[in-house]
């Protein structure tokens, strides 16, 4: 899999975390927030109601109520009938009901009667809103616990992406750079395990393993080669070589199998001074064959595989 898809893949699952985590803190604000209106709107709302009945049964002691009580009681008690939201307060509302023409006349049983009912009311609305704040409080410490549950859970997936970053990524790269300080240091033999890399550090792995196995098999044919110089006895005389070279009209270089430079003429090293390339890359062309040498440049293998490069006019090598 690719690393690049991974890391997406585990900021898209925390990002998602983190919106159902603040959706969840708005559903439940939203749902708290109706609990506490319904007892504003139907608890409260009979509340006053009772106890508007109470002041115009309070506002006289004894004998009929006057008009101006009498009206402001039939208000509050409709307003009551059609406020009914517990079912207890059904038979209260109704006693209310048949108490009203005594109470109304200033029959004092009739008067006790309705404050008892209306007595009774207000301890069921009372009762019921102290229900509907439980039910809220309980509503309340549930959602929290869910949103400290989801936010667990991220914080749980974000553990976990950290180790697999570790595991896929930055144990990858260290093992990558141990092997090139191991082959720094001479290991010429150590090569990187791609074993559950991402793709994108496989194939960093895989270019580093060509590149020691071709530096590996550069070696080993310049170990080679001068093995078959050591039998073939001493190195030819390098004053006698410089003359040589010196003679030709062009600038001229040999190169080791190594692509070291054994010797050259003044125009042949200012030429290779101008050129920029290492003469590692010139024997390599010779290796190759390669046409992507600068123009003018041409290389030749000799025997033990020796390199002659010549810039300018080309003199084949005798």
């Amino acid at each position: 899999m690719r690393a690049g898809f991974e890391i997406r893949v585990a900021v898209l699952a925390l990002l998602a975390l983190q919106v159902i985590t603040a959706l969840g803190a708005v559903v439940l604000l939203a749902r708290t927030g109706p609990a506490v209106e319904r007892i504003l709107a139907e608890n409260d709302y009979s509340l006053a109601a009772a106890e508007a009945m109470e002041r115009a049964i309070a506002s006289r002691a004894d004998g009929p109520l006057a008009p101006a009580e009498r009206d402001a009681y039939d208000a509050a008690l409709e307003r009551a009938r059609e406020n009914i939201t517990e079912a207890a307060e059904h038979p209260v509302i109704i006693a209310l009901g048949r108490h009203r023409d005594a109470l109304v006349a200033g029959d004092a049983a009739a008067r006790d009667a309705s404050l008892d009912a209306l007595h009774a009311l207000s301890q069921i609305n009372r009762a019921s809103m102290r229900e509907q704040d439980q039910r809220a409080k309980q509503l309340a410490t549930g959602g929290a616990w869910a949103v400290v549950a989801l936010a667990g859970l991220a914080l749980f997936l974000a553990v976990l992406q950290v180790r697999r970053a570790n595991r896929r990524l930055v144990a990858p790269i260290d093992a990558l750079y141990a092997v090139a300080r191991a082959v720094q240091a001479g290991n010429d033999l150590r090569r990187c395990s791609i074993v559950d890399m991402p793709v994108e550090l496989a194939a960093v792995a895989t270019t580093l393993n060509e590149l020691l196995d071709a530096r590996a098999t550069r070696d080993a044919m310049g170990r080679r080669a001068g093995a078959r110089l050591a039998q073939s006895g001493p190195a030819p005389d390098r004053v006698g070589l410089l003359a040589l070279l010196d003679a030709e009209d062009h600038g001229v270089a040999l190169l080791d199998p190594y692509g070291a430079v054994v010797a050259a003429n003044q125009a042949g090293l200012d030429a290779l001074g101008a050129l920029g390339l290492p003469s590692a890359h010139l024997a390599e062309a010779a290796e190759k064959d390669a046409p992507e040498l600068p123009p003018g440049v041409h290389v030749a293998r000799l025997r033990d595989d020796y390199v002659r490069v010549d810039f300018g006019t080309v003199v084949p090598p005798s």
